[in-house]
């Protein structure tokens, strides 16, 4: 249930809060496609920069082979300049050390604060929300749309601590530092929710050794706030992910973590009453350095579903990062296979229609630590970060449609796209 939910007006922060620390960047910033290179960085530090090979219009894509049982590959070399008919819209969020927004169309940057971070569009692609750190070191909560440039800041509480992302087109949530604490913001009509639950066995940050199980909080929402999903440890000495009925106040459908990382990112569909989540499915404690996680869906009817099973033609599986597509129907994500040709971590496509992967062979970050591909709205691209070098990255943009990935701009270290919005 949900112990307490109190409404309150916004108030000003009396202390400076320490949310994040804004990384030291460097490099420089290009792009191939359709934008001016900026001049290159000065530093004396050398990398090996990825080969780019030229765009043949009469090549076709590499056919799909199926060299394991549960996985597709369709290997794409990444390009230095897309196809001529080549028509991506929309503006991409990018943070780094000066963010900025692209547009895919004419190519323009639109510079954002320097003091912008932890971005999140809203689902309809009209609205940014931000951390924003002023030059006082006040912190705000930052809403913004790029038609008539309207803005929206809040106060930043001194018990807020991250920023979740959007509910639906009118609320954001955020995180407190006193988890499992949520709470709910219209930044158009400055109404605040603030929710504590106390669902049975909840594990707090402190038993769960981490800040948070699930990204930014313990406890997730749909956007109704009548589903939550939440970890927690039951009899048998395993972790469980819940899916909790908050107003019957009862358990509706329950996975099991066989290697209880309490680590997860799930996604909720978008009727908002289904869960898809990855977790390890097998685990031998004999040899504990193999994992072999699977994608699980699970739903307000009780439903459970396993969407993979890599363990049939993997030792070890790993599934970074993950994200939707806006028409609901297919998952990307981070996958790192092992034994396999490749061992790296790679962009993958999940079709919750046919259950089939799709590995693009498209790669990640060398630290397997890639955030969340974007999706385009129109949920045919993914903008990616590819960081090849720890000085040097770049953003990806793959085409899942005609099949080919052109790298789309130089990128500062620690770097990446952030959001894809639609055009004014």
């Amino acid at each position: 249930m949900l112990s307490k939910v109190r409404k309150h007006d916004m108030k000003k922060p009396t202390a400076l809060i320490s949310l994040f620390v804004i990384l030291l960047l460097y490099g420089c910033v290009s792009s191939t496609f359709g934008i001016t290179p900026s001049p290159s960085s000065t530093g004396s530090t050398s990398t090996a920069k990825p080969t780019l090979l030229p765009f043949e219009p009469s090549a076709t894509p590499v056919p799909a082979l199926s060299l394991e049982k549960t996985v597709i590959y369709q290997c794409l070399d990444v390009v230095g300049s897309p196809p001529s008919d080549a028509k991506p819209q929309g503006i991409l969020a990018i943070f780094e050390q000066h963010p900025y927004l692209l547009n895919l169309e004419t190519g323009v940057k639109k510079p954002l604060d320097d003091g912008q971070g932890k971005f999140s569009v809203s689902l309809d692609g009209k609205w940014l929300a931000s951390q924003y750190v002023d030059e006082s070191n006040k912190i705000w909560l930052r809403v913004e749309t790029l038609g008539d440039t309207e803005q929206k800041q809040i106060p930043w509480n001194d018990d807020w601590f991250l920023l979740g992302g959007w509910l639906d087109n009118e609320h954001v949530w955020i995180s407190h530092k006193t988890e499992p604490l949520v709470t709910v913001i219209n930044p158009f009509s400055g109404e605040q929710q603030e929710l504590a639950p106390d669902f049975p066995g909840l594990e707090t940050v402190a038993a769960a050794g981490e800040h948070f199980a699930l990204g930014a909080s313990t406890v997730l929402y749909n956007s109704s706030l009548t589903l939550a999903v939440y970890p927690r440890l039951e009899n048998d000495g395993y972790v469980y992910l819940v899916l909790w009925d908050v107003q019957s106040n009862r358990v509706l459908a329950k996975v099991m973590d066989r290697a209880k990382s309490f680590s997860y990112l799930p996604l909720w569909s978008l009727d908002q009453k289904e869960i898809y989540v990855a977790m390890v499915d097998k685990w031998d404690n004999s040899n504990p350095r193999n994992f072999i996680y699977d994608f699980f869906s699970f739903n307000q009817d009780g439903q459970v579903r396993q969407l993979t099973d890599f363990g049939a033609s993997f030792a070890d599986t790993r599934i970074g990062d993950v994200s939707l597509s806006p028409d609901g129907r297919k998952i990307a994500f981070w996958l790192q296979l092992r034994p396999s040709l490749q061992e790296e971590q790679q962009l993958a496509v999940l079709d919750l229609e046919t259950q089939q992967v799709t590995d693009y062979c498209v790669p990640g970050s060398l630290h397997l630590d890639a955030p969340s591909p974007i999706w385009s709205l129109d949920s045919r691209y993914l903008a990616v970060q590819n960081q090849y070098e720890p000085n040097a990255g770049r953003v990806i943009l793959v085409d899942t449609q005609q099949k080919w990935a052109v790298q789309l701009t130089e990128i500062v270290p620690n770097g990446w796209p952030a959001g894809w919005m639609a055009e004014p």
